[in-house]
């Protein structure tokens, strides 16, 4: 609060960037979890697969970061 930084928007953009640090490769935790929830699937499949999911949320990190009222609209109209 101190910073001039929205606790809400900072929440949403740390929430964000940790999703998006769990689904990159070669490291994301989630891929390794998916793998051993379906172990006839190769990692290459799974990797290749992650990589518009993590570009979404990544281009989603830039817009919240340029435009933090896109994470502030539906907190302000639900609690006026």
């Amino acid at each position: 609060l101190a910073l001039g930084y929205d606790p809400v928007w900072f929440g949403v953009v740390l929430i964000l960037n940790l999703q998006v640090g769990a689904i990159t490769p070669p490291v994301g935790v989630n891929l390794f979890a998916l793998k051993s929830a379906i172990p006839n699937i190769e990692m290459t499949d799974i990797f290749l697969g992650s990589i518009p999911f993590a570009l979404l949320m990544a281009v989603m990190v830039v817009l919240l970061l340029l435009l933090p009222d896109l994470a502030l609209w539906l907190p302000g109209t639900m609690w006026g």
